[in-house]
């Protein structure tokens, strides 16, 4: 705020030059006293209520500044506040998302586990299985050709003894065609069947 005019005045007019006479000093305070009553006669109501108002403007306008500054801080607060309170439920809904899928994930592993589990039991059933099948069939197979070279042996056997029969038939008597021939038909139906 700017002092007034008349308090401008009185300061510039109190300070005495050194080089002037003390007698003229007085004078000149004197006169300066008396214009500075005169101005405040004239414009001294009119300067006291532009001080007033001034004052209470500078009032008004210092209140206006405190009223926007709490105004601001009491919206910043609420807006912290706020920021704070999404924060919190912006983190646990992270948490139960993560949560979510760590279990998702654990149940995963656990079911692939189960699968992979029952599939090596599986597995191995099913090569006990073949395994024991295999020998079934090795001793079949083995059973079978042992039958077969018995049975061989024997039907050999048979022949061989039928040939010396036959051998030693037509060596005392003679054969005829049709008598060989049905010896020879029914060695191969015997060997065909055997």
């Amino acid at each position: 705020m700017s002092p007034s005019p008349s308090k401008v005045n009185r300061q510039t007019l109190k300070k005495p030059s050194k080089k002037t006479d003390p007698h003229v000093t007085d004078g000149l305070k004197a006169e300066t006293e008396n214009l500075s009553k005169i101005r405040d006669i004239i414009f001294g109501t009119q300067m006291r209520d532009y001080e007033n108002r001034f004052v209470s403007i500078e009032k008004r306008f210092q209140q206006s500044i405190r009223d926007l500054q709490t105004s601001v801080e009491s919206r910043l607060q609420a807006l912290d506040l706020q920021i704070q309170r999404m924060e919190r439920e912006i983190n646990a809904k992270l948490d139960s998302e993560r949560e979510a899928r760590q279990s998702a994930l654990e149940a995963e592993a656990k079911q692939r586990d189960a699968v992979r589990e029952k599939l090596s039991a599986d597995i191995l059933r099913l090569d006990e299985k073949a395994t024991a099948a295999a020998a079934d069939l090795d001793q079949l197979l083995a059973a079978k050709t042992i039958q077969l070279e018995k049975n061989f042996e024997q039907q050999a056997g048979d022949l061989e003894n039928k040939l010396q029969e036959t051998h030693v038939d037509l060596s005392d008597t003679k054969l005829d065609r049709h008598l060989m021939a049905e010896m020879l038909q029914e060695l191969a139906q015997r060997i065909n069947k055997g």
